[in-house]
């Protein structure tokens, strides 16, 4: 039998399935295979075995695995084009998945257990929070949401050119 494309044997005769990391892709993959490297030149995963066959029947999933991983790195640095405005759904799907976080969010909370004082400290402080941000937003400052704007921007692969304007520029 031979050897499958991307198997290889150790000095000991344990064989490994490895794949070379195109250099551009290199620093994408070390974030991404969250291997502890600033770059990853090659992906790399033993079989635990010393016989041939096995070896290249456990081979294809971590090969399949390997291309997975390169193909979100390619993803990862393609250049997004510069935008200056979002469509309406675009807009409408990052709210939506804005709205279930929170919703995860308190669940969690609740399911913590408040005592009456901790829930209405709480609740005290998101009124507060939401006044401020309703008054920040009607008049164009989208710095008390920045964070997240950038967060979905960024989870929705938009590169959007958003220049933030705080009530200090609009007086």
């Amino acid at each position: 039998m031979r050897l499958l494309m991307g198997v290889i044997k150790d000095r000991h005769g344990t064989y490994y399935a490895r794949k070379k990391v195109p250099q551009k892709l290199e620093v994408a993959v070390g974030k991404i295979a969250a291997s502890g490297k600033p770059r990853v030149s090659w992906l790399t995963a033993s079989l635990r075995t010393k016989d041939l066959k096995q070896a290249n029947r456990e081979a294809k999933a971590h090969l399949a695995r390997f291309d997975q991983i390169l193909a979100e790195a390619e993803a990862a640095v393609a250049e997004r084009p510069l935008r200056t405005s979002l469509t309406p759904r675009e807009i409408e799907r990052m709210a939506a998945y804005h709205y279930a976080l929170s919703l995860g969010d308190d669940e969690a909370r609740r399911s913590a257990g408040l005592s009456l004082a901790q829930f209405n400290e709480e609740k005290a402080n998101n009124a507060e929070l939401l006044s401020e941000v309703r008054y920040a937003l009607a008049r164009g400052d989208i710095v008390a949401i920045e964070e997240f704007l950038t967060t979905l921007l960024d989870l929705s692969k938009i590169n959007l050119d958003h220049p933030v304007q705080t009530i200090a520029d609009l007086d």
